[in-house]
């Protein structure tokens, strides 16, 4: 019965010679997708625990974040020079790369730093001939916000807006309300950010955590 416990509930996943950097379930909780210093990307089936894929990104950087869409379409990887989309299934195939392309006025490169799917259950998929609702994904960088657009698709001229950020410290989490009305950002230096999901506007700065 201990052996049995053990099995199912305390696994020890021995699958990285490098740190663990970030790591997501799918909305039903079947897989684990994980991303080390080395580039890797696993994916685990929770049932058995064992490896159920590898993604294909042919990076060897250090992935930032890993998100999954609400209704498990996409997952996207999130690199400091690109996002990349695969989709969330058999054979998990890459379907795009987007790289960074906007310029900085700031000392230091522009790097993606953090991403996040708006929380929709309805996601439109019009091979499948399910209408759904706009999709969005959020991005930010160390100098722009950029929302995406990825109801017709993940093509290369998928609809986006931006925004510039201002400040000089860099985001480092992400995440929507549950309504999908409001897009929170953490930085670097302590302070969180509260932006409308729909206008793209900065509703107010909290320094809560200097």
């Amino acid at each position: 019965v201990q052996h049995q416990f053990h099995f199912r509930y305390d696994r020890r996943l021995s699958c990285f010679s490098n740190s663990v950097s970030c790591l997501t379930f799918t909305t039903d909780g079947h897989f684990l997708v994980s991303g080390t210093g080395s580039g890797d990307i696993k994916v685990w089936d929770s049932t058995s625990w064992a490896e159920a894929a590898k993604l294909k990104s042919g990076r060897r950087a250090e992935p930032k974040e890993v998100a999954i869409s609400p209704s498990q379409r996409w997952v996207v990887v999130c690199y400091s020079a690109m996002l990349q989309i695969f989709q969330c299934g058999a054979p998990w195939k890459l379907v795009q790369t987007r790289p960074l392309e906007v310029a900085s006025n700031k000392e230091v490169p522009p790097e993606w730093c953090c991403v996040a799917f708006a929380p929709s259950m309805a996601e439109v998929d019009h091979p499948g001939g399910q209408a759904g609702q706009d999709n969005h994904l959020a991005a930010f960088s160390n100098c722009h916000i950029s929302l995406m657009d990825y109801s017709g698709g993940w093509t290369q001229d998928v609809p986006q807006r931006t925004r510039s950020l201002m400040q000089t410290s860099w985001p480092s989490c992400l995440s929507y309300t549950g309504d999908g009305y409001w897009i929170i950002c953490g930085f670097s230096e302590g302070q969180m950010q509260i932006w409308n999901a729909f206008s793209l506007s900065l509703e107010k700065t909290l320094n809560a955590h200097e």
